[in-house]
Parts: structure tokens; sequence; C-alpha cells
């Protein structure tokens, strides 16, 4: 098979693109040595990915817009290639084509994003419909939620998996971390969707999230922010709350080994990787009682209600001897890359996806 990856992100970008691509290209490789991959890129990511990865076939972009570049020019610079055209989010204009769809949220939920961000989303759904592409996407619940906001026809739900460079980084503590190794840990962006305030409020009204057990937060502004509750410069303040952005792989790997637990309560979520990635190291995890996190990470975690406050404190602070108990049976079955290579290339040889119901 010849196949051509949208790596438009490889160097920049939303972090889920830049997973997606780099993580599945490489298990492609090693998978299906025989197939003839090529990636579409940017043409400034050409020289630094040909020093990379050298035997790789690069495909040059020359749009300044991913939508654009997708839809159009990848498939005008594949055209007579024979190649099956694999994008992220923007469907292609071609016969041969098919896109990954990370999620559909911005239509569910428009107030969690920016006018912006909106318009600019919104080209998904129109491209969709121009093209009636094949629609890959990483779980069953966002299948159906694709499928009833975007009216997609064909939707295979191929999952996710935790990334190489995390599973083989070398643990390595932050700097910036709080001198005391029992704390507990939030991962992810700092937008609203993320719900933030509500672990924030929660950890204070626990009375458990202490200078001696701190919450420790790791991610960056992305998208409509979330200005925080009050308490939380009076937490920062008490060292209560430590704010510690982006860390490397070496370094999340060490706070997720040696967190207490997990606070994740996002209000929504197309896979949601963070339990993923804890549960590889053992974390106890306590997530938000949605749809996607029950389907992503099944029974060992601990599930509250996103927007109750109360219910979360009570959670934190009853969770030291309890969780103890728990670590060993929070283990989720672990999908590797490998898997959703074999998935992506099935659909791609037949142009077929799983109908969901």
């Amino acid at each position: 098979m010849k196949v051509i990856f949208d790596g438009y992100w490889w160097f920049g970008g939303p972090p889920s693109g830049r997973l997606v691509v780099r993580e599945l290209v490489a298990a492609w490789i090693e998978s299906f040595p025989d197939d003839e991959v090529w990636l579409a890129c940017r043409r400034s990511d050409v020289q630094p990915l040909q020093a990379a990865l050298p035997n790789l076939n690069l495909l040059p972009l020359d749009l300044p817009i991913h939508a654009l570049a997708a839809a159009f020019e990848v498939p005008w610079k594949a055209r007579g290639m024979g190649a099956q055209i694999l994008t992220q989010n923007f469907a292609p204009l071609a016969r041969n084509g098919a896109v990954f769809i990370h999620d559909a949220i911005f239509k569910e939920h428009p107030e969690w994003f920016s006018m912006r961000e909106r318009l600019y989303l919104s080209f998904i759904g129109l491209l969709l419909q121009l093209t009636n592409s094949t629609v890959l996407t990483s779980s069953k619940t966002e299948a159906r939620r694709i499928k009833r906001f975007l009216r997609a026809k064909e939707i295979s739900a191929v999952g996710l998996a935790v990334a190489s460079s995390l599973s083989t980084a070398v643990s390595t503590p932050p700097r910036g971390a709080p001198k005391s190794r029992d704390f507990f840990l939030s991962v992810g962006r700092l937008n609203v969707r993320k719900n933030l305030a509500t672990v924030v409020c929660a950890s204070a009204a626990s009375e458990t999230v202490t200078e001696d057990t701190p919450l420790v937060v790791v991610g960056e502004p992305n998208g409509l922010p979330d200005d925080g509750p009050a308490i939380a410069r009076q937490l920062v303040n008490e060292k209560a709350l430590c704010f510690l952005g982006r860390v490397s792989d070496g370094e999340l790997r060490w706070l997720y080994e040696n967190a207490r637990a997990l606070i994740y309560l996002s209000l929504d979520e197309g896979y949601g990787l963070p339990p993923i990635e804890a549960s590889a190291f053992g974390t106890v995890r306590i997530l938000s009682d949605i749809p996607i996190l029950r389907e992503v990470n099944g029974d060992g975690p601990i599930y509250t209600d996103p927007l109750d406050v109360e219910a979360l404190a009570e959670v934190i602070r009853d969770v030291p001897e309890k969780l103890k108990q728990m670590r060993v049976h929070q283990t989720a079955i672990q999908t590797s890359w490998a898997d959703v290579a074999v998935k992506v290339r099935q659909v791609l040889g037949n142009q077929k996806g799983i109908h969901t119901s």
C-alpha cells in the first residue's frame, strides 16, 4: 500500500496532532515495512525532517493554513500517485481520502470555544460534507458524536495509545516540583473544558491539599481561558498549589510515578490520554464520571461528578488509605500504536468504516 499522512503539525500546532502523526507513522513503518509511506509536511519542515528521518518520503506543502493544505494541496500534489491519503480534522478533496477527526466537541459545546476557534473548526464539517470522506476517530463515544453532529456516514474508532517517548523516558524530577513526594496531580491544557477550577476549589474544601500534600498542575493555556477561582492565589501562596507549566516526558513520567493520584475532571473529551498515561505507570485515577472516560478507562478509577465540588472534596479527603489499596487494581488494558496502525490500515485498505450505533 502507498499512503500519505498529514504531517502539517509534525513540529508544531496542537499536541494531539503531533502525537497522532508521529506515533502512527513510526508504528506503520515498523509494522508494514513493504508499504510506501509519505509525509505531507510544511516546506519549512523538510530539512529537519530529512535530518531526523532520512528514509521517509516527503511531500512539501506551501499553503500557510492547515485546513487549506489538507483539503486542497495534499490531494493536488498526490494526484497520479495512487496513494491513500489520511489527513487530520480537515478532509481531503480526493476519492481515496480519509480523515482522522479528533473530536466534534466544538459542535456540541460551542460555549467552550472562542469565536475564532469556532469559525476555523467549522471547516471540519463543511469539508466532510463536500468530500463524504471515510472518518476515523479515537473512541466509540466520539464516533457517535461525529455521526450526530457532523453527519458522517462511515466512521471507524481506532483508539489511541501512550506516546513511545513517554513510555521510554528516563524518570526525572521536574524543576520547581514541590519538596513533598506526596502530592495530587492534574494534567491537561488550561482552559474552560478541562475544569481545573472545580479541582482547585475541591482541593481547598478538602483541607487535605496542603504544603505537605500539594496539588501539582501540569499544562499550558490553550483555548478559551479558565480564569480560575479566587482561592487559587491563596493556595499558591500557601504552597498547596503548584503550576509547573509544560514538562518533559521524563518529568511527566516522574510525576505519574510519584503522585498520590491523578485528578482529571475534564467536562468532555474525544479520548482523554492523561488517565491512560497515568494507568501505564500505576497511578490512581480520580476521573469525571462521563461516558468517554468510562469507555476508555473501565471500572478501575474512582469516578465523580465533575461539577460537584463537595463530592470531589470528599474523595480527596478519604483517599489516603483507600487509594493505596486500590493502586494495584487500577491498571487499564493498554492499546499499542501498532494496534492503532493495523486498524487504520484496514480502513484505508477498503475505504469502508465501521458503522456505529
